[in-house]
């Protein structure tokens, strides 16, 4: 078992460096048990406290990635997932767009798709930026439609958790549109190159994947659909279809990442205030001045 040789390897070097479990725990910043268990193949370290392990043991990364742990280490290392996702644990973390930091594939796939498209790029591009062999990305993902899948699926999740979890700090019909509108435009600027693949290389993914990709897509709509009709029943606007209106809405703010761009005249926080006055207007809602 891959766990089992990774355990047993880091188990010899710690032996041999003359440290005990506690004395490693210690310095890895983990209890004895924790590092126990992985040392017997029963549990996984983090990426984070790996890379300490093989710092403490003077361990060399490339000889575990080459051993009989090395498929181990290699989905440890890949397998921590990305940072700057929406973190559900912060009030307010909806609002949050901290630095995306992707596994090296899949921001070697990101960049590429966004300058070449999905079809215009090859195994060997992705693998070339990311600076591992074609055979070294397929151990971490099997085809390029793998990529593809993995990147749309955070993409639409990490929308639609922030798209909920902003609805749930309004307590009106009218302050939940708003805060909708503002985390739908947040995303689209902070995360402009992510949501321009989504809604560009849709038509790419395989038949299962696209539909499971695009109900999440849907859901989102579904949340401004739902947002204008509560509008709509409390009576604060009058309209005879309000699903014709949040697709307007909803088209106009997923199109802002066709054209946003970074070093442009005006932040997401500014774009959010002139696109939350033009969906208001939309809808039919009062100014808010």
């Amino acid at each position: 078992m891959a766990l089992e040789s990774l355990g047993g390897t880091l188990r010899r070097a710690r032996k041999s460096a003359g440290l005990t479990l506690t004395d490693l725990a210690t310095e890895v910043g983990v209890s004895a048990a924790t590092l126990s268990r992985a040392e017997t193949g029963r549990g996984k370290l983090t990426a984070d406290r790996l890379r300490r392990c093989v710092a403490v043991l003077g361990l060399e990364l490339s000889d575990l990635e080459h051993s009989a742990a090395g498929e181990e280490v290699a989905s440890v290392l890949d397998g921590g997932g990305p940072a700057g996702l929406f973190d559900p644990t912060r009030p307010g973390g909806w609002r949050e767009f901290p630095p995306l930091r992707l596994p090296p594939a899949l921001d070697a796939a990101q960049r590429c798709f966004l300058a070449l498209g999905y079809h215009g790029t090859t195994v060997r591009d992705i693998a070339d930026l990311a600076g591992l062999s074609v055979p070294g990305l397929y151990h971490h993902h099997p085809s390029k439609q793998s990529l593809l899948v993995a990147l749309m699926s955070m993409l639409m999740e990490d929308f639609h958790a922030r798209c909920e979890a902003s609805l749930r700090d309004g307590d009106t019909p009218e302050e939940r549109f708003d805060l909708l509108i503002d985390c739908f435009t947040l995303f689209h600027t902070y995360r402009r190159d992510w949501a321009f693949i989504g809604a560009s290389e849709m038509r790419s993914l395989d038949d299962a994947d696209r539909r499971r990709i695009a109900g999440i897509r849907n859901a989102c709509q579904s949340l401004v659909d739902d947002a204008v009709s509560r509008l709509a029943a409390s009576g604060r606007i009058r309209v005879t279809d309000p699903s014709d209106i949040s697709r307007a809405v909803v088209t106009m703010l997923v199109g802002i990442a066709s054209w946003y761009r970074s070093d442009g005249p005006m932040t997401p926080e500014q774009i959010s205030v002139r696109y939350l006055a033009y969906s208001r207007t939309l809808v039919g809602l009062p100014d808010h001045g």
